[in-house]
């Protein structure tokens, strides 16, 4: 499946804060904090994508979180536009799950401690073991998808994974997959809870490139 750059939540909260502010600019409105709530938006969003650190990513979320209640107040007529904000800054924290790199073989309750990366230096973080063991997980999650889309996807690599701990622990996988007699392989975000006597795939989704 071919990746779709206007579903790229960025994108799609610059183009929410672009008519927020056509509107204000129509409705002739003389309160300046519209507009300077907007900006701010903005800068801190620019901020966001130079970001390489996925922790700190998510302190900017937070941040970008207060100005957008900021905006509401000044702007409750446009809660629903400024809800569609709020739900595409949700997806930026989610997908920065997948992507957190914390010290290996931490286990605390309340935070995500890494159990494989691919592309980690260390050998003990790209365990073939621990890449088999998930590749199970893999397709489970896959075919959740599978039967949800009418589709067949089959698994093929292992990205990285987190695992957070407490009442039993919930596994963020990244990994690929591709349809059969198809070249384009995709790249899937998956969470599976795993409970006493439950397995559960509580969400899977292409990641947009």
């Amino acid at each position: 499946m071919a990746s779709d750059s206007s579903k790229n939540p960025n994108r799609i909260i610059h183009r929410q804060l672009e008519r927020l502010e056509e509107r204000s600019t129509a409705a002739d409105s003389k309160n300046p904090a519209t507009k300077n709530r907007i900006n701010t938006i903005r800068k801190q969003l620019e901020k966001l994508e130079e970001q390489p650190n996925y922790r700190e990513k998510n302190k900017n979320i937070d941040k970008i979180r207060t100005q957008v209640d900021k905006l509401e107040k000044v702007n409750p007529e446009e809660k629903k536009s400024i809800n569609k904000i709020r739900r595409q800054l949700e997806i930026m924290e989610k997908d920065n799950l997948y992507k957190l790199k914390p010290q290996p073989r931490r286990l605390t309750c309340g935070g995500p401690s890494l159990v494989y990366d691919k592309d980690s230096p260390d050998v003990q973080d790209r365990d073939p073991e621990s890449a088999e063991r998930l590749k199970k997980s893999a397709s489970i999650a896959i075919d959740y998808f599978n039967k949800k889309h009418s589709i067949r996807y089959n698994v093929v690599d292992v990205i990285s994974a987190n695992r957070l701990m407490c009442s039993g622990y919930i596994l963020y996988l990244r990994f690929t997959a591709k349809v059969d007699g198809v070249e384009q392989v995709d790249t899937f975000n998956t969470s599976i809870f795993y409970g006493i006597g439950a397995t559960e795939v509580q969400s899977i989704e292409i990641v947009v490139t």
